[in-house]
């Protein structure tokens, strides 16, 4: 590795990626407490509202597609940077509509522009790191990913305090604007000499072979189904905790802090883990402990056991998810020096929309919530577990 290179790496780069990569979670779920105040402001029902968050999600997953063949061609910087533009606009825009039909329209457009510091945050991360440090790198920033849609709307139930639902927007503007300055302020760290030469059209054919390498989809896939077993959770759980159990909001609180901070630990340990397994490996143990626990939560949920007991197998099959979607990432993007971004973009894309369709599906089942959120864990940590043992069989090769 280059000097230039190793001297960008640090403190600074790890904090301006887990910001890129926070503007996910933090457009989703940092305005949910606000669905009855949008809904008593513009004179829809909640479910009405509720369609700006799927749709955010969905452009927020398609439009990753789209960034990362224009961040292999051009270098990181200026897509991201029109991304975040973007961005910012329509957050500006979202706090200033007066309709539902404006304000759908402009969430989509702030997820199209949202998406590319997603995007962004891994491509950069391999232009800098490679091998276990990747998978070290994946870890801090995933620490962000993993615990700003549980800590958000939190956040949001505290900004609402003080102002109204607009004034959240005005929030991730200002949030927008800073990872701006953040971007504009750090090198680039997709060198010339690495970028593709080709143009945008040829570019997007470039995902041709990203598709049909398997390590990337099966790393992809491991990816949506590790984000479908977080948002099972994240979506689920205010009908599970406040609604089924009848639990305080303090105690949702709580079990919402307990469960990051599993999380937190669990994505901790995994950067000391590296420093003696590969990736691959803490994948394969950390998997089977997850589905051990997704099984025994789902057996609580249909025994209707005590809720704390249902919450303490929550936590660890949640904690998984620490150590296997950085450990997927980083796999996913070690052959790809050359094509980082739109390895990235697939990567990015399944984990965003499987966690939104599975969280649908799942709202959708005849079933008492607890064993609606038991069940999807359980199902989507039994796939991850075929598709882990596939992945140890794949020899990764350096095809880009």
């Amino acid at each position: 590795m280059s000097t230039v290179r190793v001297a960008r790496r640090g403190p600074r780069f790890l904090v301006m990626a887990a910001a890129l990569v926070a503007l996910g979670p933090m457009s989703f779920d940092f305005y949910l407490p606000s669905f009855p105040a949008i809904s008593a402001d513009l004179g829809v029902p909640v479910s009405s509202v509720q369609l700006t968050l799927s749709a955010a999600l969905l452009g927020m997953g398609l439009g990753q597609l789209v960034y990362g063949p224009l961040m292999d061609r051009f270098g990181r910087r200026p897509p991201v940077v029109a991304g975040l533009a973007v961005y910012v606009l329509a957050s500006l825009g979202c706090a200033l509509s007066h309709s539902i039909g404006t304000l759908l329209v402009l969430r989509v457009v702030q997820a199209l522009g949202g998406c590319a510091g997603v995007v962004a945050s891994r491509a950069m991360t391999r232009d800098l790191y490679s091998g276990r440090d990747l998978a070290k790198a994946m870890s801090v920033i995933f620490l962000i990913f993993g615990i700003a849609p549980v800590l958000s709307p939190i956040l949001g139930t505290l900004v609402l305090g003080w102002t109204s639902w607009r004034g959240l927007f005005i929030v991730l503007v200002v949030y927008g604007l800073l990872c701006i300055v953040a971007v504009v302020t750090f090198p680039e760290t997709h060198a010339p000499d690495h970028r593709t030469d080709h143009g945008v059209r040829e570019a997007i054919r470039a995902y041709g072979p990203l598709l049909r390498n398997r390590v990337v989809m099966v790393s992809g896939f491991i990816q949506a189904l590790t984000g479908a077993a977080l948002f099972s959770f994240i979506s689920l759980s205010p009908g599970v905790f406040l609604e089924y159990d009848g639990l305080t909001s303090a105690q949702f609180l709580a079990i919402f802090g307990g469960v990051s901070l599993a999380l937190f630990a669990v994505s901790q340990v995994n950067v000391r883990l590296l420093d003696r397994w590969e990736p691959r490996q803490i994948m394969a143990t950390a998997v089977i402990v997850q589905s051990a626990a997704a099984a025994a939560l789902l057996m609580s949920a249909v025994a209707q056991l005590s809720v704390w007991v249902f919450v303490a197998f929550l936590a660890l099959a949640v904690a998984g998810v620490g150590l296997l979607m950085p450990n997927s990432t980083a796999t996913a993007l070690e052959p790809f020096p050359r094509a980082a971004g739109s390895a990235a973009a697939i990567v990015g894309a399944l984990g965003m929309i499987g966690g939104a369709v599975w969280a649908a599906i799942l709202s959708g089942l005849p079933v008492a919530p607890p064993v609606a959120m038991a069940l999807g864990i359980a199902v989507a940590t039994a796939i991850t577990v075929a598709l882990t043992q596939w992945l140890l069989r794949l020899r990764v090769r350096e095809t880009a």
